[in-house]
């Protein structure tokens, strides 16, 4: 008899609590042109896959359709290429086998083997452990995204609600590291953390418009939401 390769996967089972999360053996399948074979190493664990089991209102609210069970979840995971169909070609060019990498932004990565495009695979940095790498990509090419959408530059203020959740600490690092100044509203036990990346904390709350006046004075040049989507700044603070 011929042996069936098998993978275990974390599915979610129903709607509900993280109760519903099983694991289950799937079959796993040889990667096909342009696909690549992954042994997983690390896994980004995101809120948008808690919301898409727990709450059945989510995937309507953000124009998703209904899911269906049982539901694949996990959208970005680290590890290393085992096995490579032909022109395996990723977007920082050739994937072989053995190579460290992450890929994003894929179906199913709560398993211990995937099989992806190799258009959604990119060289880890060596800096990063496995886990740094596996949860760098959702958060962080959100906060790049954002930043660009509202064209910050260096000099300019930009006003970061929420600076201490994933994307919103990302746009903090990425900004920072352009030159740009951060505003963040936070709670107060986490002022410590955002001062260490270089960003102003300023409390969230009744009376955030004065406290955002006070710490910049000229004025700010762009501002983000909690689900870190950026929009230009209509005026400058005070008016």
């Amino acid at each position: 008899m011929t042996n069936v390769a098998v993978t275990l996967e974390i599915v979610a089972t129903e709607f509900g609590s993280p109760d519903v999360l099983k694991a289950v053996p799937t079959k796993s399948r040889s990667p096909g042109r342009g696909e690549v074979t992954i042994q997983v190493r690390a896994v980004g664990v995101n809120h948008t896959d808690y919301k898409r089991y727990a709450d059945p209102s989510y995937t309507v609210s953000s124009g998703q359709s209904t899911p269906t069970f049982p539901l694949r979840l996990g959208v970005e995971a680290a590890g290393v290429v085992t096995a490579v169909g032909a022109e395996a070609m990723g977007p920082a060019g050739p994937i072989v086998t053995g190579d460290e990498v992450i890929a994003y932004r894929i179906t199913g990565a709560y398993a211990d083997t995937i099989t992806v495009s190799a258009s959604d695979v990119v060289p880890k940095p060596t800096k990063l452990s496995w886990e740094q790498a596996s949860a760098i990509m959702l958060d962080g090419t959100t906060a790049a995204h954002a930043l660009a959408a509202v064209r910050a530059r260096p000099g300019q203020t930009v006003l970061v609600h929420g600076a201490t959740g994933g994307a919103g600490l990302s746009v903090v690092q990425l900004a920072v590291l352009d030159g740009i100044k951060i505003i963040g509203t936070a709670s107060t036990k986490n002022f410590e953390m955002l001062r260490g990346y270089g960003a102003q904390p300023i409390k969230y709350g009744d009376g955030l418009k004065e406290r955002v006046v006070e710490a910049a004075p000229d004025g700010i040049d762009a501002a983000s939401t909690t689900s870190v989507r950026m929009r230009r700044s209509t005026s400058r603070l005070p008016s």
